[in-house]
C-alpha cells in the first residue's frame, strides 16, 4: 500500500504552517478543544502563562521557520498561537519517552520508531530547502521520524517540559535537520552546538550508510556509536540496553530483527515507523511512501 491520503506542504514557512493547518483544521481544532474551558478561555482572551510564552520566544529565537509555521498554522485554523503551543507543548509531553532503534544490514540502515496510531504522513518541501517525508502529529512543525530527499533519515523522541528558564523541547530538531542537510556529521554539529531542553535522544542516518545518535543531555551532547551495527536510544535506560542486546544477536535475520522491535515499540495506541535511509522509504504499519 502507499500513502494515499498523504497531504503536502510547499513554500515559505507561513505556507507550510497554512497548508497543513487548512488539511487539518477540524482535527487540530478539535484536538486543541480538548483541554479544560479555562485554558481555552485564558487563550482566547490573549493571556499567557509564563511557561507557553517562554516557549514561543525560545521557538521564534533558535528556530524563527518553526515560529513562522505555527503562525501561518494558527491563521489557518482560526486559533490562536498561544491555544497551539499549550497545544503542541502537550503532545511533545506525551510522547517524549518514545525508544529509537536504528540497525545496519550490509550497509542498508534502517531506523524504527513507535508512533500513534493517528501519526499524519506529510510531504514537506520548504522553500530553497530540502524535501522530506514524514510522520508527525498534525498540530506540530517537527516530525516523529523522516526522510529528506538527500537521504538524510532521522527519528527522534521529545525532551523534558519546557519552563524555569529552559529552551524549547529537542524534538524541534528534526525539523531543522530535515531541511538542512543532507549528510550524518554536518547535522550532528549543528545539533551539538543548538540549545534544547534536556532528555531528548535523536538518531540520525544518511544514503552513505553512516548512522549515530546524539543524546541532548543537561551535561553535554554525547554522540552515540552503533554497538556491532545496533543503535538504541531514548526510553528507559536499562531497556534500552536489554533491547539492544537482544536485537544484536538477531541481526542475521532481519525479519526475526523487525518482529522483535515491534514487540517492543507497537502499543495498542502507537504502530510501528520505519525507514529504510538508502532507499528514502517510509513505512507505517502497512503503508509505504517515498520521495522517488
Amino acid at each position: 500500500m502507499t500513502f494515499e491520503a498523504d497531504l503536502s506542504c510547499a513554500g515559505a514557512p507561513r505556507d507550510l504552517g497554512r497548508d497543513l493547518g487548512l488539511a487539518c483544521r477540524e482535527r487540530i481544532r478539535a484536538r486543541v478543544g480538548q483541554r479544560a474551558l479555562g485554558e481555552r478561555l485564558r487563550d482566547g482572551l490573549g493571556l499567557p502563562d509564563a511557561a507557553v510564552a517562554s516557549w514561543l520566544r525560545d521557538v521564534r529565537r533558535y528556530f524563527p521557520h518553526q515560529h513562522e509555521w505555527l503562525e501561518g498554522l494558527a491563521r489557518a485554523v482560526d486559533l490562536p498561537l498561544q491555544a497551539i503551543a499549550r497545544t503542541s507543548i502537550a503532545v511533545l509531553e506525551a510522547e517524549r519517552d518514545a525508544m529509537l532503534v536504528a540497525a545496519d544490514f550490509d550497509g542498508a540502515v534502517r531506523l524504527w520508531r513507535r508512533v500513534p496510531a493517528t501519526a499524519l504522513p506529510r510531504r514537506v518541501a520548504p522553500e530553497g530547502r530540502f524535501e522530506s517525508l514524514e510522520l508527525g502529529a498534525a498540530i506540530l512543525t517537527s516530525p516523529w521520524i523522516g526522510v529528506n530527499d538527500r537521504g538524510l533519515a532521522l527519528a527522534i523522541a521529545g525532551g523534558a517540559t519546557p519552563g524555569r528558564g529552559r529552551a524549547v523541547h529537542g524534538a524541534l530538531f528534526a525539523r531543522d535537520c530535515l531541511e538542512r542537510f543532507d549528510a550524518l556529521e554536518s547535522a550532528l554539529d549543528w545539533c551539538a552546538g543548538r540549545p534544547a531542553a534536556p532528555g531528548a535522544a535523536l538518531v540520525l542516518a544518511d544514503a552513505a550508510g553512516d548512522f549515530a545518535g546524539i543524546a541532548l543531555e543537561s551535561s553535554g551532547r554525547p554522540v552515540r556509536r552503533a554497538d556491532d551495527g545496533v543503535l538504541v536510544m531514548g526510553g528507559d535506560a536499562e531497556a534500552a540496553r536489554e533491547l539492544g542486546a537482544a536485537l544484536r544477536k538477531l541481526r542475521s535475520d532481519p525479519e526475526a530483527f523487525e518482529a522483535r522491535v515491534h514487540e517492543a515499540l507497537v502499543s495498542g495506541t502507537h504502530a510501528l515507523a520505519s525507514i529504510d535511509a538508502k532507499a528514502g522509504r517510509l513505512a507505517h504499519g502497512e503503508d509505504t511512501g517515498s520521495l522517488a
